[in-house]
């Protein structure tokens, strides 16, 4: 019996003068861990990326509805032999570092599915390897459960150290 898979996908929708500005769009299809809009010139090109990230919730038989295994679906399709999360993750930092290679900014919205004092996930990674920021500071001792069930929900704001100068200094300009 076949069975039927149901891809996630994270989307960005833009509207007056970001539509104007944007050069290009990408997806990974046909995981739908993030989507990506770049805008500016070549010369000073900002990525915009939304991600999600699967929790890391075993695949098996009895949790067929979940994004974890309906991912896990389409990579056995591609003979990919990884639980999806580890998979998702591996191939959003080799992305974020080909366009860091190429001078490109990044202002990255994630749904990371981990909380926020986890010491070894992806976001101290993301800190680590590419010297990005936490551009939402929330109180040290506050964790949104994010890995917890739920619709609508951003847990991580980051960007670039370069872009967060010119963010510091365009809020003290105002």
């Amino acid at each position: 019996m076949e069975q039927q898979v149901q891809t996630r996908s994270t989307a960005i929708i833009n509207t007056s003068r970001v539509t104007a500005q944007t050069t290009t769009r990408y997806s990974d299809r046909p995981y739908g861990s993030w989507n990506t809009i770049f805008i500016g010139s070549q010369a000073h090109q900002i990525a915009i990326i939304t991600a999600y990230l699967v929790c890391s919730t075993p695949i098996c038989p009895t949790k067929t509805k979940t994004s974890a295994y309906q991912q896990w679906l389409v990579q056995n399709e591609n003979n990919i032999d990884s639980h999806p999360r580890n998979y998702s993750i591996k191939r959003l930092l080799s992305y974020i570092k080909k366009i860091r290679l190429q001078g490109t900014e990044i202002l990255l919205l994630m749904d990371a599915n981990e909380s926020r004092q986890k010491k070894t996930g992806i976001v101290n990674t993301l800190i680590d390897k590419f010297s990005m920021h936490e551009i939402i500071n929330l109180p040290s001792d506050m964790n949104i459960p994010t890995y917890k069930y739920s619709n609508h929900q951003i847990d991580f704001a980051m960007a670039t150290e370069q872009l967060v100068r010119y963010t510091m200094f365009g809020a003290i300009q105002e």
